[in-house]
């Protein structure tokens, strides 16, 4: 597949971060998710990477390392739950759906805003997983904090505020990229609809 230009906004920078520290974690001698997907995606993004000035040696491994928690928050949760639905809200360029690798009793949704998912759909995530923004799926695990950085605070409240009513019997993930000293210091526009 040729190479794909990414154009993305400034709130999107940090999906950058993330599939650049996942991929050079994957090709490090002793990665901790070791994700193929991430890597082969990385290879794939037309983008001066030079520009999010990164950290070759620590990046991978914070990325990584937060991912690695989420992951296994999520596979714990679906060890539990083998006919959940996961709703992935928010995931820009993050393949997480392959590294937790659900069963066939899951059914997994990934949500991302249109400029990542014209990216997804072009470079690695095309026939792999499904795009929906909107939310219409019974219950369980709910990962809503990139989404929470594209939206204003008013549709932030809102989505969180809905989401129990929404779900029944939800849990509820989330991260907050602002308070990661490497990601306010990239110069990246990163803003939550409440909070850091």
């Amino acid at each position: 597949m040729a190479d794909v230009k990414v154009r993305l906004d400034e709130a999107m920078g940090t999906s950058l971060i993330m599939l650049y520290g996942l991929a050079h974690d994957a090709r490090g001698t002793d990665p901790i998710l070791g994700d193929a997907v991430a890597a082969e995606a990385y290879d794939k993004v037309d983008y001066d990477w030079a520009r999010l000035k990164l950290n070759p040696r620590n990046i991978p491994i914070a990325v990584s390392s937060r991912a690695k928690h989420f992951d296994d928050w999520a596979s714990e949760f679906l060890a539990r739950h083998e006919r959940a639905v996961v709703l992935h809200l928010g995931a820009g360029l993050d393949p997480r759906v392959w590294r937790v690798d659900p069963g066939p009793g899951v059914t997994w949704t990934t949500s991302t805003t249109p400029a990542s998912s014209r990216c997804d759909g072009r470079s690695f995530l095309s026939g792999r997983t499904t795009i929906y923004w909107a939310i219409d799926a019974p219950d369980d695990l709910v990962r809503v904090n990139p989404a929470l950085r594209c939206t204003d605070s008013v549709s932030g409240l809102a989505l969180v505020a809905e989401t129990p009513q929404l779900f029944a019997g939800w849990r509820l993930f989330a991260k907050l990229a602002s308070l990661i000293p490497k990601v306010r210091d990239s110069g990246l526009f990163v803003r939550y609809a409440f909070g850091a």
